[in-house]
Order: structure tokens, then C-alpha cells, then sequence
């Protein structure tokens, strides 16, 4: 067995192997690290099969998108079950990732997997996701016409004949205590509303 394969149990075994190689005086007792009584993938159908709320909260989408795009990234070959992680699991540790901005340690806990394995399947999902985008997104022609609220409008000259995604967020700001109640956002902290935009000419 490599670590390539699927390696929770190899990544144990080596550190089982470096542990007798130590001399005795130097040794910590050995501890189980995962220890939950549910793995990643039991939490997950209990998600997926339980309130619809759940899943949305969870992982930013309703279960049946959930098993759509799951079922996309499959029958394309872009993801695949493994001997220790369902294909639904590795989907999972993503959306779960990117929806909450979580660290690599706490995707680890949550889903009872080394961190090596959590980062190897979060960048085959990632890859994948980029393939489905052929797919998925279809830009406008080049002669498609420009809305005249837009066209018109010398606001928007920064982005003439641009074509892409214009988003926004919030970014904490400091501001005087005089100055503070119009920049107070919806989840108490001061901010400015930034919008973005990304495009390609």
C-alpha cells in the first residue's frame, strides 16, 4: 500500500512504525486522534436525508442540487468513490470548505480524515468544478448587445465591453464612533460594501 492510495490507515500505520522505531525513553503514549463515533460520511447522509434546512446550511445547497452535481462530476469521471471516501463525501468536504471558509484542520475534524487526504480530495472536487465550467456557463456572443441602462450609463465606463461577474462584499472597516451607524452591517460589525467586478475583454 502507498500513501497515494487511500491513506487514513497507511498515514496511521507510519506513524505506528515511527513510534516503535523511537527509542523507549522518548516515547508518548499512543492516542487515538480521530475518535468521534461517526465517521465524515454517516454525518453526511444523516445530513443529506434529514431536514432540507440541514443540507443548506451545511453546504449551501439544497440535497438535490447536492446529488445533481455530484451525479455531473461522477458520470464525467471528474471525482470517484475510493476505497475509504464516497464520491459524496469528497463533494461534501468541499462545499463544506469553501461555504464556511474553514481551515484544513477543522474540515479534518469534522470529517474524521487526515489532512493530507482532506486537501488531495478538496483539489480533485476543485478540479473537477473548473471542468464542469464548459458545461455550465455559456458567454455571450461577441455581437450580443449591451444593455442601455449599462451602454449609457458613464458609471459603468470602466467595464465597457466587458464580459463577466460583478459581486459584492463587506470588508471590515474602523471608523469614528460618530460615523459608525450607517457603515453598521447586519451582523453588528462596521463595514464598506465593496463590489467586484472580474472580466474579461
Amino acid at each position: 500500500m502507498t500513501i497515494l492510495d487511500d491513506d487514513d490507515e497507511s498515514f496511521e500505520a507510519m506513524m505506528l512504525l515511527e513510534l516503535e522505531s523511537e527509542p523507549v525513553a522518548n516515547r508518548v503514549p499512543r492516542q487515538r486522534y480521530r475518535t468521534r463515533p461517526f465517521t465524515g460520511h454517516q454525518m453526511l447522509c444523516d445530513i443529506l436525508s434529514g431536514h432540507h434546512e440541514r443540507c443548506c446550511h451545511h453546504f449551501r445547497m439544497s440535497a438535490t442540487t447536492f446529488i445533481a452535481l455530484r451525479d455531473a462530476l461522477v458520470e464525467r469521471g471528474l471525482i470517484s468513490s475510493t476505497r475509504n471516501m464516497s464520491a459524496d463525501e469528497q463533494l461534501g468536504i468541499f462545499l463544506y470548505g469553501v461555504g464556511h471558509g474553514v481551515a484544513n484542520r477543522i474540515l479534518a475534524e469534522t470529517f474524521q480524515h487526515f489532512g493530507e487526504t482532506i486537501s488531495r480530495h478538496f483539489n480533485n472536487v476543485v478540479r473537477g468544478i473548473v471542468r464542469l465550467k464548459d458545461d455550465c456557463i455559456m458567454l455571450p456572443s461577441s455581437n450580443a448587445a449591451v444593455h442601455p441602462r449599462i451602454r449609457d450609463n458613464p458609471n459603468f465606463h470602466p467595464f465597457k465591453n466587458a464580459i463577466g461577474a460583478i459581486d459584492g462584499t463587506h470588508i471590515p472597516v474602523v471608523v469614528r464612533r460618530s460615523k459608525q451607524a450607517p457603515f453598521r452591517c447586519r451582523k453588528g460589525f462596521t463595514s464598506q460594501n465593496m463590489m467586484v467586478g472580474c472580466h474579461l475583454i
